[in-house]
């Protein structure tokens, strides 16, 4: 087994004190070749895995980086593209309308994408609210979208419930004359 001559490491007899109360090996049974193979296996073994989770978490640290930066560059290139062609007279051909849709909610807020879906359809569930909003890209930020949805409606005072569906009860988007633009995290 690993040793180091000079540690400071707690002893009971010859056994290590890794759990406090735990009863010594007596002195007079000496760790055979075999027992001292296995526990060097096991060492071994927590070293390879802590030294894999320590790989895993830089990597999902790296990815967490690269996907912000993604989602800025798609966020704006969307929003680059959305202001150039507000500025031409001709129409947007259906199959660009279609990738627009798919990338609406890159980058905005949950609070304000799902006011902008209710007041585009009046009502809708929890799961249809999810779908909506899967469907435009946004990215929840826990593995629970519908507590994060429920929770985002709760707080917003536009928005009631009524029954299982929820329901916008805020000024018409119409009324303001123009498509409102989400604000982004």
């Amino acid at each position: 087994m690993p040793t180091n001559e000079n540690d400071n490491v707690p002893r009971k007899g010859s056994q290590l004190a890794l759990i406090p109360g735990a009863q010594a090996v007596a002195e007079d049974h000496p760790a055979t070749v075999e027992r001292r193979a296995f526990v060097d296996g096991l060492f071994n073994e927590l070293n390879a895995q802590l030294f894999r989770y320590v790989q895993v978490v830089a990597q999902l640290a790296e990815a967490q980086g690269r996907m912000v930066i993604a989602e800025r560059n798609l966020r704006l290139t969307r929003e680059h593209l959305k202001i150039i062609l507000s500025r031409t007279d001709e129409d947007v051909p259906p199959d660009w309308q279609n990738v627009l849709r798919k990338v609406r909610f890159v980058g905005a807020r949950l609070g304000d994408a799902v006011v902008q879906v209710l007041q585009e359809h009046g009502s809708l569930t929890t799961q249809e609210m999810l779908d909506k909003l899967n469907a435009g890209q946004f990215r929840f930020r826990t593995t629970s979208p519908r507590r994060e949805i429920n929770a985002a409606m709760l707080r917003n005072s536009k928005v009631r419930r009524e029954d299982d569906r929820w329901i916008y009860d805020g000024p018409a988007a119409e009324a303001t004359g123009k498509e409102e633009e989400l604000p982004f995290e």
